[in-house]
């Protein structure tokens, strides 16, 4: 009886699904460019826009949830009044939007 080698290889056989093989990985890097990345950078425009568009007057919102009115722009920073004779500073890209309360 001959002896085999317990852990014997063969050479891979030469496949020719090489695009098929990587199909699970392209369909999951396009999965994810359009439910992720492309919504983000949607977002990122949208906001870049806001940003350019603000003027002194407008109501706006802060990241941190501060609503106020905006006095001034000055290299990149704003003057917010939050309550009559109460002025803050932020960063302009710390501006999440504009306000407008809703009327219920």
């Amino acid at each position: 009886m001959p002896i085999v080698p317990l852990f014997a290889s063969a050479a891979p056989a030469a496949s020719s699904d090489g695009l098929l093989g990587l199909m699970p990985l392209l369909i999951i890097v396009a999965v994810f460019y359009f439910l992720l990345i492309r919504p983000q950078q949607k977002q990122h425009k949208e906001h870049a826009g806001f940003l350019t568009r603000v003027k002194a007057g407008d109501q706006v919102l802060t990241h941190s949830g501060m609503i106020g009115k905006i006095v001034s722009i000055d290299s990149g920073v704003v003057i917010l009044e939050i309550a009559r004779d109460t002025k803050v500073r932020f960063l302009l890209r710390n501006l999440a939007g504009p306000y407008s309360p809703s009327e219920k």
